[in-house]
């Protein structure tokens, strides 16, 4: 048995496909599908959804993509042409499946419904199932297309009869409580991703807790039970191999087995990691192919039976796929995982240290820091193939228990500037900017042309503004006097600043400023008379309304995210790496006088709320720096110190629900915001309703018998 493993995508759930010309897809929570020609392809082809990716299927020459942006969406292969929306949901979409012959599509959404999309008709209107009481967890379509199985948070598992015109389908057979219950998605121990057998379908593999039930279908009676006495956490998902023969399942532990369908018998198991197993493949090899939630890319293969009558398992190669050189571990019991650190073949002083291995381990190359996906992505270290062989148990048997050195990530990936309250720029319809003064919305029209559309909260000030948005504006802020826009460096124009001034002293009310060939705009804002852009080399850049550079200022370290009011500017930067999924951000606050910076405070630490990163920033309505992070913690500045003020958490319903702030005053007491069902982002249309909430501060008196409340506006600020 040969194995290995990889990098593939950000952390968090990623699936996996096979295209009809053998090439594998996978996506991730980071939004990117990637196309790759095998296992050892170094440099695989990839193009973006428009949001997180939780599940995708190949359809001929094209892919459908479940997104965290509520919609299933198509685009054409390689290039990753958007040829646009099959289906709309009011949550994530957790899992889908195509019938055989490419008509119709059944996709599953958190939202507990399912819909069915005929994709050979471009006017028919899904149908909508009430499928479960809880947000579905995965879906499969019978090769024949008499029926489709479905699974919940509920806990149950559903067989649905289709009808000739696929409406109105109804139950068949139902299995109530088959694994634990849960309320979402993130918090349910199983995914319950069943499978069809490929050859008519005659079977239905179901995980039920630590096995696997294969049932007939019409009668649903189960034939067969497969099952291993290493299995100690539930089976998430099951698969046919493309022959039929092979049936391989992923447990939550990051186990993987794989049994023979005709004589019940385990073949194969092996642990990469602790990580949950979230998608599988497994060819007619049998070779298995399987991704799990931390984002990474396994591969088994070359996978012999196991001998019945001693009851060993083969034991695995280091070698990986398509690999010229093949080690065999002769000496498994003493492989300590050392041969990270000490000499890469062996024939080297058994002393020796490699230096840059470690580093790289760490996130560097050539002593600068790239981050640890990147310095170690492409390259293999000899942690993720040494096997260590446990042999001479108590019962007789042996047994292989592959696992793995850990690897120290002491490093957190910095967090990417942003510009407060908008959504990511990878969105085709997103807000650039919603404030008390207006909102600035970007999209697409159906000509693909963009546009961005300007609003303002009172239309007596100024009227509505439609731009063309040439330039691929990203960010954008806006006050009474002015609207800006910058946009990051494109193929055939530099970064630019442009603003829409309306209280130029002449008749031109627009200007536009290009930054240097070799800096880029990453954050911008606005106070009362001034405009500051902070570019990636660290520098802040300040402009009056007109167009005039006053001054150019260096940063310690590159921006997060900054707001201006009236004359003060809250500036956020990293002054360093952050470690054990911190990040290490601090802040200042300066003062504009006279077309000039001067500082208030200077480089101190922005308390975040630990393994947490940078939401919002922004003053208050009264002009208080605040800010908030992704545990949905709101706090403003006190002083020198920083007061926690609202915990969000508590308004919200569902463990992936968000609050996306808005403002908050201290004299009403409150906070302005959107709750987001599912997602940390709302969506541009409809018009989102903002919510308010209590902004309080509560002390609990050391004897705990009663609470004592003081308001915001009462704190000394």
């Amino acid at each position: 048995m040969k194995k290995d493993n990889r990098f593939g995508h950000s952390e968090g759930t990623t699936d996996i496909a096979l295209t009809e010309d053998g090439k594998l897809l996978t996506c991730g929570s980071d939004g990117d599908i990637r196309i790759w020609n095998g296992f050892s392809d170094d440099d695989p082809a990839s193009f973006s959804a428009s949001d997180s990716c939780l599940c995708l299927l190949c359809f001929g020459e094209n892919v459908f993509v479940g997104t965290e942006n509520h919609t299933v969406e198509a685009y054409e292969l390689p290039h990753g042409k958007k040829l646009g929306v099959k289906a709309k949901f009011s949550a994530a979409v957790n899992h889908m499946d195509v019938s055989k012959d490419r008509t119709f599509l059944v996709a599953g959404s958190g939202d507990s419904t399912i819909q069915i999309v005929k994709l050979d008709s471009s006017t028919s209107q899904p149908i909508k199932l009430e499928a479960h009481s809880a947000p579905v967890l995965s879906v499969a379509i019978d090769p024949i297309q008499k029926y489709f199985a479905s699974s919940g948070c509920d806990g149950n598992v559903n067989v649905w009869l289709l009808n000739s015109d696929l409406k109105l389908p109804t139950i068949a057979k139902s299995w109530e409580n088959a694994f634990p219950k849960s309320t979402d998605i993130a918090l349910t121990p199983t995914f319950c991703r069943m499978h069809w057998s490929p050859d008519g379908g005659d079977i239905l593999a179901i995980p039920e807790m630590t096995k696997v039930g294969l049932y007939t279908r019409d009668n649903w009676t189960r034939k067969q039970v497969l099952q291993c006495k290493d299995i100690t956490k539930l089976i998430s998902v099951v698969r046919f191999s493309i022959c039929g023969k092979y049936i391989a399942g992923g447990c939550s532990n990051g186990l993987i087995v794989m049994w023979n369908t005709g004589t019940s018998e385990l073949i194969m198991k092996h642990t990469f990691a602790s990580n949950a197993i979230t998608g599988l493949l497994s060819t007619s090899g049998p070779e298995i192919y399987a991704v799990d939630a931390k984002g990474r890319f396994h591969w088994i293969g070359e996978i012999l039976n196991l001998n019945s009558e001693n009851n060993k398992l083969s034991t695995a190669s280091t070698s990986k796929p398509n690999s010229p050189h093949e080690v065999e571990n002769d000496d498994g019991m003493f492989d300590d995982g050392m041969d990270d650190i000490f000499g890469d073949t062996g024939e080297d002083d058994e002393n020796e240290i490699s230096i840059l291995k470690i580093k790289a381990e760490v996130g560097f190359i050539n002593d600068e820091y790239v981050g640890v996906d990147r310095a170690t992505q492409g390259k293999k270290t000899s942690d993720e193939d040494d096997d260590v062989v446990s042999v001479a148990s108590a019962d007789g048997s042996n047994s292989v228990h592959s696992t793995r050195v850990s690897t120290l990530n002491l490093f957190t990936k910095a967090q990417e500037p942003f510009q407060p309250t908008s959504t990511p720029t990878q969105l085709e319809h997103r807000f650039m900017v919603w404030n008390n003064v207006g909102t600035i919305r970007s999209y697409s029209t159906e000509d693909d042309d963009a546009a961005i559309d300007v609003e303002f909260h009172d239309p007596s000030h100024h009227q509505a503004v439609h731009l063309r948005n040439q330039f691929d504006y990203s960010m954008g802020t806006l006050s009474l006097d002015a609207i800006v826009f910058a946009c990051e460096k494109g193929k055939d124009y530099p970064s630019k600043l442009f603003c829409l001034n309306y209280v130029s002293w002449d008749v031109s009310k627009e200007w536009a400023i290009d930054m240097p060939q070799e800096e880029e705009i990453l954050a911008i804002g606005i106070g009362a008379s001034w405009i500051v852009a902070a570019t990636n080399l660290n520098r802040l850049r300040l402009y009056s309304l007109s167009g005039l550079q006053y001054f150019v200022y260096d940063t310690p370290g590159q921006v997060v995210s900054l707001s201006g009011y009236n004359n003060l500017l809250f500036f956020t930067y990293h002054s360093g790496v952050g470690a054990n999924g911190n990040q290490s951000i601090f802040y200042s606050i300066f003062i504009v006088k006279s077309y000039a910076l001067s500082p208030l405070i200077m480089h101190s630490p922005l308390p975040l709320t630990p393994e947490s990163t940078l939401a919002w920033v922004g003053f208050t309505e009264e002009g208080t720096p605040a800010f908030s992070d992704s545990s949905n913690t709101l706090r403003i500045l006190n002083g020198r110190l920083w007061t926690p003020i609202c915990n969000m958490k508590e308004f919200l319903s569902g463990p992936n629900d968000h609050f996306w702030v808005l403002g908050l005053s201290q004299l009403a007491q409150n906070v302005r915001a959107v709750k987001c069902k599912g997602a940390k982002y709302p969506p541009t249309l409809p018009r989102p309703t903002q919510m308010i909430l209590d902004a309080k501060v509560w002390y609990i008196e050391y004897n705990f018998r009663q609470k004592q409340n003081f308001s915001v506006s009462d704190s000394s600020l």
